[in-house]
């Protein structure tokens, strides 16, 4: 359950309001202000927009501030170590945070839902410039009803919240896998039509081959049938011309060029 809230200025980590429960022992304010100072101090433990929960560790003395915190909550008395996980959002400005002793996860994602329900009360309520203008605690006469009303609700019914959180998981889990399903959909439909055009471009492809194929039979048997146009042609015209010559020479019955008829024509 959520024991303690607060609300602090991210700049100077003063507190502006905060809540606790009556189960809440030793000095949680104070304690608090270091946590808010430590965050405040190094940014990349909590970046601008981000939100996330430290639980406490002995192993990590880097956290001296989340182990003195826990250590102040719990009185001083003999807790086992992660039995307290400390919430907060970084909302620019501003530090919401909030103090659980559930090891849940689902109860660490009503935490949360606490956090943005206060985020959103407290931004509707107040606008930049008071917040920045507000003393340490100024808010809290105002506001601290608020943190109460809305620890009571989600302390109450937290179970319930849980297993909302635990549902709306599962939808969100489930639209991932439709939206991934829909993409691998798109893309087997894009690689079928790329298929498509590869299966008729080599149909295409298969049809220029055959065409390809038919005319250059038709050209070599056109060329073909023209050399031997040609060679004839050629035969003839050197018959005829070697006729010509022959006939200039010889005379058209080649009687010049037969010995018997030289002699018979020198005799008469």
């Amino acid at each position: 359950m959520i024991v303690y809230a607060v609300i602090c200025r991210s700049r100077d980590a003063a507190v502006l309001a905060e809540n606790y429960s009556p189960e809440l022992g030793g000095n949680a304010p104070q304690v608090t202000l270091a946590l808010m100072q430590r965050l405040r101090d190094c940014p990349e433990y909590l970046s601008n927009g981000e939100s996330k929960t430290f639980a406490q560790r002995n192993e990590e003395a880097d956290f001296f501030a989340f182990t003195s915190f826990i250590e102040a909550c719990t009185g001083g008395a003999n807790t086992a170590l992660g039995d307290h996980f400390f919430h907060v959002m970084n909302d620019g400005t501003i530090f919401f945070s909030c103090l659980s002793d559930d090891p849940d996860p689902r109860s660490h994602a009503v935490c949360f839902m606490f956090l943005h329900h206060v985020k959103d009360e407290f931004r509707s309520l107040y606008k930049e410039r008071k917040i920045e203008k507000a003393n340490a605690y100024g808010l809290n006469k105002d506001f601290g009803p608020h943190l109460r009303s809305a620890m009571h609700y989600y302390n109450t019914n937290r179970e319930k919240l849980a297993r909302d959180a635990q549902v709306a998981d599962l939808q969100d889990q489930i639209e991932s896998m439709k939206m991934v399903m829909g993409r691998n959909i798109n893309l087997l439909l894009q690689k079928g039509e790329q298929l498509d055009m590869l299966v008729d471009k080599s149909n295409q492809m298969m049809d220029d081959t055959s065409v390809f194929k038919k005319r250059s039979g038709q050209l070599k048997s056109q060329m073909r049938w023209r050399y031997y146009k040609n060679s004839c042609l050629c035969s003839v015209l050197a018959f005829v011309a070697i006729w010509f010559f022959l006939s200039c020479a010889c005379g058209f019955n080649f009687s010049r060029c037969i010995p018997g008829n030289s002699s018979s024509n020198g005799g008469g």
